[in-house]
C-alpha cells in the first residue's frame, strides 16, 4: 500500500533494523518510530503528563549527578597518578639507600683492610706506617662516592615524602568527591522514587529514561552504589 515493496534480504534488514529489542517481534511503537525516523530517547523526552515540572527538576538533578561523577572521575585519576608517582619515588629512595649501604660495606671493608695492614708484623715498617697514615686519611673524610650516595638518598628522601603528601592528599580529595556524588545519587534516586510512586504520574518514559541514566552513572560508583 505505501509503495515500499521489499525483495527478501532487503526486508529482512530492515526488520532487524526496527525491532529494536531484538525479540524477532514489530511492535507498533517499534515501526512508528522507524517509520518517521525518529528514536527511542525522541519518544520518552516528549511531554506525557502534567508533571513536566517534575521531570525538569529530576533532569536537573541528573545533570549535578553527571557533574559531581565527572569531578569525581578527574579526582580518581590524578590521585592514581600522584600515587604512581609516590612509588616511582619510594622505588629511587629505596634505589639510594642501597647505593648508601654498599658505598658504607665498601668503606668498611677498605678500614679493616688497612687497619690489618698496619698491624700486621709480618710487613715492614715503612709498609705498616704507610697503611696507617691511608688508614687516618680514609677515617678522616667519607670516599666522594659515598659522599654523593649520601646527597641522593637525602635528595631522595625528601623527594618521597613530598610525592608521598601530595599522594594522600589527592586521595582524599577523590574520596570527597565520590562522597559527594553518592549524596548526589541519592537525592536524585530518592526524587526519582517519588515522583513515579505518585498516583497517576504521567511521563513514564521519560521517567524510565532518567531512571536508566541514572543507574548507567551509579557503575562508575563504589559497588555499594549499584543497587
Amino acid at each position: 500500500m505505501l509503495g515500499e515493496t521489499k525483495r527478501v534480504v532487503e526486508l529482512r534488514d530492515q526488520l532487524r533494523e526496527i525491532d529494536l529489542d531484538f525479540n524477532k517481534r514489530m511492535a507498533l511503537i517499534e515501526y512508528l518510530l522507524f517509520r518517521f525516523s525518529y528514536s527511542v530517547h525522541d519518544f520518552v523526552k516528549r511531554p506525557q503528563g502534567d508533571n513536566s515540572a517534575e521531570l525538569q527538576k529530576a533532569q536537573a538533578m541528573l545533570a549535578e549527578v553527571q557533574k559531581a561523577l565527572e569531578a569525581a572521575l578527574a579526582k580518581a585519576a590524578e590521585a592514581k597518578a600522584r600515587a604512581q608517582a609516590a612509588k616511582a619515588a619510594e622505588d629511587e629512595q629505596r634505589a639510594a639507600l642501597s647505593e648508601v649501604q654498599a658505598q658504607e660495606a665498601a668503606r668498611e671493608a677498605k678500614t679493616k683492610e688497612l687497619s690489618a695492614k698496619g698491624e700486621n708484623m709480618e710487613l715492614g715498617v715503612v709498609a705498616r706506617n704507610k697503611a696507617k697514615n691511608e688508614l687516618a686519611q680514609h677515617l678522616a673524610e667519607d670516599p666522594l662516592p659515598l659522599r654523593k650516595a649520601k646527597i641522593t638518598l637525602e635528595a631522595a628522601t625528601k623527594k618521597a615524602e613530598k610525592a608521598r603528601v601530595a599522594a594522600d592528599a589527592a586521595q582524599d580529595a577523590a574520596d570527597a568527591a565520590v562522597a559527594e556524588t553518592e549524596v548526589s545519587a541519592a537525592k536524585a534516586q530518592a526524587y526519582l522514587d517519588e515522583v513515579a510512586s505518585k498516583s497517576g504520574s504521567g511521563g513514564q518514559g521519560a521517567l524510565w529514561w532518567l531512571q536508566r541514566e541514572l543507574d548507567e552513572k551509579k557503575k562508575f560508583l563504589p559497588k555499594r552504589l549499584q543497587k
